[in-house]
């Protein structure tokens, strides 16, 4: 029974060495059984396994179409954002160009009025500038007296033709008398001056003196002079006035 087969288990190594054996035998024979079963068990994962792997690998798949298409839609973006900064380059040009133009206009419109009126302030600048004639505009024409001054002056060899033509480039020339003697005014005439224009109406003046032998001031005029212009007028000896356009 089984308290006797417990007993002689312990106390007879015999026995036990048999029982040992036999348990053995048993599980060499229960082996391929359970071979068989791990096999069947390992086919069953490796088939779930490779059943997973074609769902991923169909994931996979369509993310990658899906990633093809998204760089489609963003090529294609970037096609169109590209097409739209040209116009847009397009059309700031247009506006640049626009507002160039206006700007000229502006400043044409501003040098026509002032040139018209500006004798009077002329003369409370220089220091009581008399008998003042507007010899020459950019905006009006030239006079022939001054024409013929200018053309002489060349045959004479007082002045070159090239020294000529800068003079003529000037807004507008006056001639006035001070102090009993003939003078002029070369004069640049900008909505905001610039230090060109000071720098034209220093040169011009100076070609002006050369070819008449006469006092000749630089003068610049503006609707409005930045203070640093202002400065720089001052060192170059060239008369800076405000005209501020009533109209702006």
């Amino acid at each position: 029974n089984t308290t006797d087969f417990l007993r002689l288990l312990r106390e007879d190594p015999e026995f036990r060495a048999e029982v040992r054996r036999e348990l053995q035998i048993q599980e060499l024979m229960e082996l391929p059984a359970k071979f068989d079963a791990f096999v069947a068990e390992t086919r069953q994962e490796f088939s779930d396994i490779n059943a997973r792997l074609g769902r991923l690998e169909d994931i996979v798949a369509g993310l990658q179409a899906a990633v093809v298409g998204l760089q489609a839609a963003v090529t294609g973006l970037q096609e169109t954002v590209a097409g739209q900064r040209t116009d847009i380059n397009r059309l700031q040009a247009t506006l640049n160009r626009m507002d160039g133009r206006i700007g000229k206009l502006e400043g044409a419109e501003y040098e026509c009025r002032v040139s018209r009126t500006f004798i009077g302030d002329l003369s409370n600048a220089l220091g009581g500038l008399r008998r003042g004639w507007l010899m020459h505009s950019a905006a009006y024409g030239t006079t022939k007296e001054f024409s013929d001054l200018m053309e002489d002056s060349v045959d004479d060899d007082k002045i070159a033709l090239g020294q000529l033509h800068e003079v003529m480039r000037s807004d507008a020339v006056v001639r006035g008398v001070q102090d009993g003697a003939t003078v002029y005014v070369v004069a640049e005439i900008s909505l905001t001056v610039h230090q060109e224009d000071i720098d034209r109406a220093a040169a011009r003046a100076a070609l002006l003196r050369q070819a008449t032998g006469a006092t000749a001031y630089p003068v610049v005029v503006g609707n409005s002079i930045p203070a640093p212009q202002l400065v720089q007028a001052k060192e170059k000896g060239v008369t800076a006035i405000i005209i501020q356009d009533q109209r702006r």
